[in-house]
């Protein structure tokens, strides 16, 4: 078909507004790579450089776990859980170590001496055990009856610092399950928000082929046509970022459960 001076006005303006948006979207894109070199603590940032590859999604295991299985395999293994469990050991021994001291203690002595003087002549090795010898020993009790109410606070204190740590090691673990529930139902979120932007993205598709088809033949306008051709490109921009948000938020869920860090394989 023909085209008239209006419609080409119009895609001549929409040219010029995609190219303004690709420089917003370049400039955008070096502020990112900026920021990511940054938090890498990379010096060379002119040599620092993205892949980019089409992952495919991965399928992995812990789509098949519930968030209970997730949490009692973290459990096992967090460096954080295993901290306050620690704590919790040493306070209760330190309890015991306190208690002790309430005890009485019976303990024992022996010693052995000789005051023999050589001033003019030094007797025999075997004379030295005989002569002027002299011995002690003895049995000592000690009652803490003074001390009682200094080590009675002291067992006190540390009864209170177990307390606390044991509700510091129940915080622990709540604040892990809610975190490991809330990436849960991120991952949820994102596998339907993906599927449903594959299904956007594959009706959007078709309906710009065949805006595109009817618009050679000068069928539809050059504004019915430009709105299916913006649709359709922004539908692949929201589907590529459904797909990286879907991958991003499962290596999060794997995290938790303790698998390796894996890179999805190239398409």
């Amino acid at each position: 078909g023909t085209f008239s001076p209006r419609q080409i006005f119009e895609i001549e303006a929409n040219l010029a507004s995609q190219e303004q948006s690709v420089v917003q979207a370049e400039n955008n894109f070096r502020n990112a790579k900026l920021s990511l070199a940054q938090l890498l603590l990379i010096d060379d940032f002119e040599s620092f450089d993205i892949a980019y590859e089409d992952f495919s999604v991965p399928f992995s295991d812990i789509l098949t776990k519930t968030p209970k299985e997730i949490l009692e395999k973290s459990l096992t293994f967090r460096n954080d859980i295993k901290l306050a469990e620690t704590n919790i050991s040493i306070a209760e021994k330190d309890i015991q170590i306190s208690k002790s001291q309430l005890q009485p203690t019976v303990s024992s002595f022996y010693q052995w001496n000789t005051r023999i003087s050589y001033l003019d002549n030094t007797p025999s090795f075997e004379d030295q055990f005989d002569l002027n010898k002299g011995q002690g020993y003895g049995l000592a009790l000690n009652i803490p009856i003074f001390q009682g109410k200094q080590i009675r606070n002291n067992v006190e204190r540390s009864k209170v610092n177990l307390d606390r740590l044991q509700n510091q090691y129940e915080q622990e673990k709540l604040n892990l399950e809610n975190s490991i529930n809330q990436a849960y139902n991120d991952l949820k979120g994102a596998i339907k928000l993906y599927e449903a932007s594959n299904k956007t993205l594959e009706s959007l598709k078709n309906a710009f082929e065949d805006a595109s088809d009817r618009f050679l033949l000068g069928s539809v306008s050059s504004f019915d046509f430009i709105q299916s051709k913006q649709r359709y490109e922004s539908s692949v921009s929201e589907n590529i970022r459904a797909k990286f948000d879907y991958i991003f938020k499962l290596k999060v869920l794997e995290f938790y459960f303790g698998l390796p860090l894996s890179i999805p394989q190239s398409n």
